[in-house]
């Protein structure tokens, strides 16, 4: 199975929406939490299903509607691995590096 590691900086921007989430929605912050660990999950059997970006990264939509959010990512095929490089809210304008 393909295994999923998080980036340098990618802890950041979960503590940053989780953050957020406490502040602003506090009542549905664990679902939506919930929502994003559950859409990364999808890479392990589904590493290409992002979005290309350039010649490296893939781009996924984890939730649904206004409150979705975006992994960024890399596949490596010849480790078997996910590379999550960053995290942001569907509404935030970029990613934070």
């Amino acid at each position: 199975m393909i295994q999923i590691e998080f980036a340098q900086g990618v802890s950041e921007d979960l503590a940053r929406i989780a953050l957020h989430l406490l502040h602003h929605d506090v009542a549905l912050a664990s679902n939506r939490l919930d929502q994003i660990e559950l859409g990364l999950r999808v890479l392990q059997h589904h590493p290409l299903i992002g979005r290309r970006l350039d010649g490296q990264h893939r781009e996924l939509v984890l939730g649904h509607d206004s409150h979705g959010y975006v992994a960024k990512y890399r596949f490596l095929p010849e480790r078997q691995m996910v590379l999550i490089t960053a995290l942001r809210a569907q509404r935030e304008s970029g990613y934070q590096r």
